[in-house]
């Protein structure tokens, strides 16, 4: 699969940690299978392009992180001139539920999770 595919919504990645061997978000897991929603605008003035684009991803199955637990999370793109491609480093941050507008998240509807965690296509559409 070329790496330099851009992801779109529909895809269906795979989720797991980064610099964390076992990352308290994984609950014991190796991974989470999800599908992406969408993206949205980070409203990051400094950001432009892919680089200011958040993924907004719903999980096959709920995760339970400090107190929230859900099915959909948010990816955000690490790095100035990163781009969504199959395969990638990200921000996670557990969700409420699927949100529109990511300059609308507070302390009581997300919870950041990692800061490298990783994702990767496993299927397209």
């Amino acid at each position: 699969m070329e790496t330099t595919s851009p992801l779109k919504p529909g895809d269906r990645i795979r989720l797991y940690g980064g610099y964390d061997p076992e990352p308290g978000w994984l609950c014991g897991k190796k991974a989470y299978s999800a599908r992406v929603i969408a993206f949205i605008d980070s409203r990051i003035k400094a950001r432009s392009g892919d680089e200011r684009l958040c993924a907004v991803v719903e999980l096959d199955d709920h995760i339970e992180f400090e107190g929230l637990k859900s099915r959909h999370v948010l990816l955000q793109l690490r790095y100035r001139g990163q781009r969504w491609h199959c395969s990638g480093i990200v921000h996670i941050n557990l969700l409420n539920g699927p949100v529109a507008d990511a300059s609308k998240l507070t302390d009581s509807s997300s919870r950041w999770m990692e800061s490298h965690a990783q994702y990767e296509t496993i299927d397209r559409t």
